[in-house]
């Protein structure tokens, strides 16, 4: 059933309303109110009646509503109605009716205005009905799974999967069967039914299981008796893999400090601070000035037809978000298409038995439950508008709307959007469109297809109603002769930058991926790296016009160049002059933030930080975008311990840390650790930070001690580290190398022998017992300037 489309002609003002979806109980209006012949309003109001009910509005306000009769007035961006401007708005209906608003009135302020008018639409001639559809056969299957124990007990996650959602309830029963497992000492027996509800095409089984014995065990889940489905595969395995222990260890640290200084508040780590950000030549900065880096985690899938984030049909939420914190990430970047969060549909994909709060909420209830979360760890969300209608990639047409949400829906749902999240800190950007390609243009003038200008368009509306979120706006593919990766072209920067009414807040944010991803051949050689780089996005930083943030880069790594390529890329975007970009990032400054595609690991071209199993993790990966993660005052601040594990653990380690003085004292030379850390499972190491307060002890070195206790989950190696505080100008037994010796690709020593921070000898230059050596015989190449 469709609502009648209707246009209603007054003496001086037209009325247009049509549906643009229907879905039986509600639909998704929209309306024009434009002026006819020399008509002007500042201000506007609409009275009408309407039997069903408004849930949803966008470009208009709801001044009041009595029983079936509304009356909306203008927002700030649409107040002005006449000549070649109308006020375009929308909302969404509840109800049964179906019936078109009827009996119009326009108020407002100008001149040559009608006050009142009220017309009747002109109905539309009833729809011819849609045939019958043909029944449609759907088939069940379940897929494997495999889980490692450490000596204690697990369990496995099964997925059950219809290959196409059902208009009518789908039921299949389950039960295990053993095989070289046996229920009661490998595993705990397990049947029931699954329920798959209208429109749920996935449904998830866990089975507990214990210590396996030895070596490699596996049974059997078996699906049957189902209903309003066949079944195409009935039977999965379940793999319990028992593995050693791995061994922890935590490594003595060293730092030189002045004496007597006094160093500040090391602050949260690496998360963001609170408050909003905004931008500083090509700095993102916090409230205070001081410099930031935004080290993102892509986490799709509230653009699919699920409309809710990857995974949460194995993991809970929560539990989710705080391995993304606990493995360095301080913001989550998450794409969403406008017609999930228009729709009062219920998201799919959730298993509800491990999300309860999840359940009945819509599309933006969930998105509130993540931002909610994310607030709560201390993360920090981007918004990212991936496509305009359900999909699970960007619109078709490479533009920033579509046939069902034009320019004007755009602007206003992000409006709609913005003024949802006024005031929240913990969302801190709206990314207005993902990767601009094809006929973009970029300041063409050409309205329909200026990425630009439509970007500083939507801007500018949003900071009407919310002024303190960055603004990230994405390149397009083709400019002034050149061409390169769908978003990545932003050489029009140069001479058409994007520029609000509230300055300060404009990041340029590109995406890179490898030939793997994109078939650019060029993106295979390293040389040519660092120029095209710096041709297509990074002179916006290096001549100081804007921050630029690396919105998407990932790959599978699988492919020599591709693992050339990201090197290649994570020392550029820290400012690597070997890297090509300028001179290293001055002190107090911070290089280009970025946000890794992705946490999950069912993207098809990249995999993600996360394995199959959405719970361990990719130790490769997490290892080739380390180095660009971000932790402020490092160095002389702090003495940061590393707790190593010996191999990846399949669950998560976790043990007590604390600090123990020796001739440096807590509360006088640094601030004790007296806490639990957890190792989480997939990861292989954990930073223990310990503050410095100061170092004025007349003695050149003075030590303390770090030691792991109540280790669970791996066995202890070794557990005592010493913590190291050397005044300048006083050569350690050591040479003052740090924990591996200091030993550079080079092995060679520093030219002028002056102390660098975990170099070698004093400001006299002269060495250390050992000859300012670390224990290899050489010092590190960092360490002699």
């Amino acid at each position: 059933m469709t609502v009648s489309n209707s246009t209603v002609t007054g003496n001086s003002f037209a009325v247009s309303f049509s549906d643009r979806t229907d879905w039986g109980t509600g639909y998704v209006a929209d309306l024009t109110l434009g002026a006819l012949g020399s008509s002007v309003l500042s201000g506007w109001t609409l009275t009408f009646d309407l039997a069903d009910t408004i849930t949803g509005i966008w470009g208009a306000n709801v001044v009041s509503h009595v029983g079936s009769r509304y009356v909306l007035g203008n927002v700030n961006y649409n107040a002005q109605v006449g000549g070649a401007a109308i006020a375009s708005f929308g909302f969404t209906a509840a109800g049964s009716s179906h019936a078109s608003p009827t009996s119009y009135v326009v108020g407002g302020s100008g001149s040559d205005i009608l006050n009142n008018f009220v017309a009747t639409p002109t109905p539309t001639p009833a729809p011819t009905p849609a045939p019958t559809p043909a029944p449609v056969s759907h088939a069940l299957s379940i897929a494997d799974a495999s889980v490692t124990v450490n000596g204690t007990g697990s369990s496995e996650t099964f997925m059950v999967s219809l290959d196409t959602a059902s208009t009518s309830q789908v039921t299949v029963a389950y039960t295990t069967v053993n095989g070289t497992a046996h229920a009661g000492s490998d595993y705990v027996a397990a049947s029931g039914t699954l329920t798959f509800a209208p429109g749920v095409t996935s449904q998830t089984v866990t089975v507990a299981t214990g210590a396996a014995t030895s070596g490699t065990t596996a049974f059997n889940l078996h699906l049957s008796q189902a209903t309003g489905a066949t079944i195409a595969r009935a039977d999965a395995t379940g793999t319990i893999n028992n593995q050693a222990l791995p061994a922890v260890t935590v490594g003595n640290m060293e730092v030189q400090a002045s004496t007597g200084e006094t160093f500040a508040a090391a602050g949260p780590g690496f998360l963001l601070p609170s408050g909003f950000l905004s931008t500083s030549g090509n700095q993102i900065i916090d409230a205070s000035g001081t410099s930031v880096r935004i080290n993102a985690v892509n986490w799709f899938g509230m653009e699919t037809s699920n409309m809710s984030p990857g995974g949460l049909w194995a993991v809970n939420y929560k539990d989710t978000m705080a391995q993304m914190k606990s493995l360095g990430f301080n913001t989550i970047r998450l794409p969403f298409s406008e017609q999930a969060l228009a729709s009062s549909n219920t998201p799919s994909g959730i298993n509800f038995t491990l999300n309860p709060d999840l359940q009945g909420l819509d599309a933006m209830g969930v998105l509130d439950a993540i931002v909610a979360q994310a607030k709560v760890l201390g993360l920090k969300i981007i918004l990212d508008h991936h496509t305009s209608s359900i999909g699970s990639g960007g619109n078709v047409s490479g533009l920033w709307y579509d046939a069902n949400y034009g320019q004007q829906a755009f602007t206003n749902d992000w409006v709609n959007l913005a003024q949802h999240f006024a005031g929240n800190d913990t969302v801190i950007g709206f990314d207005l469109a993902n990767e601009p390609h094809n006929t973009a243009t970029w300041g063409s003038g050409n309205v329909a297809t200026d990425w630009r200008l439509a970007a500083q368009t939507t801007a500018n509306a949003i900071q009407q109603v919310n002024s303190n979120a960055l603004i990230l706006v994405e390149g397009v593919q083709n400019n002034a002769g050149t061409s390169i990766s769908w978003g990545e072209n932003l050489t029009g920067v140069a001479t058409n930058p994007v520029t609000l009414n509230v300055a300060n807040k404009v990041v340029y944010s590109p995406h890179d991926y490898p030939s793997s991803v994109t078939g650019n051949t060029m993106f295979n050689t390293a040389a040519n790296l660092p120029g095209i780089w710096n041709q297509y996005w990074g002179y916006i930083s290096d001549q100081n016009i804007a921050p630029v943030m690396i919105g998407e880069f990932g790959s599978t790594l699988q492919s020599a160049t591709d693992q050339t390529w990201i090197s290649s890329l994570v020392n550029y975007l820290n400012g690597d002059p070997t890297a090509g970009t300028n001179p290293t990032t001055p002190a107090g400054k911070q290089p280009y933030s970025w946000a890794y595609w992705d946490w999950n690991p069912n993207s098809g071209d990249t995999g993600g930080i996360l394995n199959n199993d959405w719970t361990t993790v990719n130790a490769a990966k997490l290892a080739a975008i380390q180095p660009a993660l971000w932790k402020p005052m490092t160095g002389a601040g702090e003495v940061d311990f590393t707790v190593q594990l010996s191999a990846p653990s399949t669950q998560d380690v976790t043990m007590h840390v604390a600090t123990v003085d020796s001739t440096a004292k807590a509360g006088t030379d640094y601030v004790a650790v007296n806490a639990d850390i957890t190792i989480k499972a997939g990861s292989t190491s954990a930073i223990v930070p310990v503050q410095l307060l100061s170092n004025g002890l007349a003695a050149p070195q003075s030590l303390f001690f770090l030691r792991l206790s109540n280790i669970a989950g791996a066995s202890a190696a070794s557990v005592t580290a010493v913590g190291t505080i050397d005044a300048v100008g006083s050569a350690g037994p050591t040479g003052s190398t740090g924990p591996t010796g200091s030993t550079g690709p080079t092995g060679s020593t520093g030219s002028t022998g002056s102390t660098g921070s975990t170099g070698s000898t004093g400001s006299t230059g002269s060495t250390g017992s050992t000859g300012s050596t670390g224990p290899t015989g050489s010092t590190g190449s960092t360490g002699s300037t």
